[in-house]
């Protein structure tokens, strides 16, 4: 059986990444805090279709990987098919927290996303493997 990163290099050479760095996330990202992070805009282009999201990396991380990012993707989208008070429950929020319901939304709205660029048999599939990155 595949690895997740073993799929998004030989099953998704159809789906183009790019990005571009940015100097500060437009989002209420926790990264924000992170002083020395390094922010960029990742576009996703598969099925005929453009996506956009952000992603941070700590400063002695180089430049964004396609098999990194997606593969971080996948796992925000995990977190989306949790009800509210589970996701807070399993990553220390609190339930009655703006920030963490922002947040969750955050990871509904990546796997909406990244499901129009893969599709729906290749997004499930990836959130059945195992993620080795």
């Amino acid at each position: 059986m595949k690895t997740l990163s073993q799929f998004i290099k030989e099953d998704l050479q159809d789906v183009e990444f790019s990005f571009r760095q940015i100097t500060k996330r437009p989002d209420s990202c926790e990264w924000q805090e992170d002083k020395g992070a390094k922010h960029y805009e990742i576009e996703l282009l598969g099925s005929g279709r453009l996506v956009r999201f952000f992603y941070s990396m700590g400063s002695a991380c180089g430049k964004p990987k396609k098999d990194e990012v997606i593969a971080c993707l996948v796992m925000d989208s995990l977190c989306a098919e949790e009800k509210f008070e589970d996701f807070c429950n399993n990553y220390g929020y609190s339930s009655d927290s703006i920030k963490a319901k922002g947040i969750w939304e955050m990871c509904k709205e990546t796997a909406s996303k990244l499901l129009t660029v893969v599709g729906i048999d290749r997004f499930e599939t990836m959130q059945s493997l195992e993620n080795d990155i």
